[in-house]
């Protein structure tokens, strides 16, 4: 039973290392070449560095324990 048309939103895509060509219709774009002989995850140009961000933590504090013998 045919219901009606439906046009689905995608993007068309081609590897620049392999020059595979492939329809996606997800949001985002894919991470790696969807040729099942190719993989790269540099199919759209260079993959550029994302630096980590530097997380400063507390200083722990000082527990000094006066049970213990401190014969200096």
């Amino acid at each position: 039973m045919i219901l009606g048309d439906v046009m689905v939103p995608g993007k068309s895509l081609r590897c620049d290392v392999c020059g595979y060509p492939w329809i996606s219709v997800a949001v985002k774009l894919p991470t790696h070449c969807q040729n099942r002989e190719c993989r790269s995850r540099e199919w759209n140009g260079k993959k550029q560095r994302v630096q980590p961000t530097r997380i400063e933590l507390p200083k722990p504090t000082k527990v000094r324990n006066e049970d213990a013998e401190t014969d200096f």
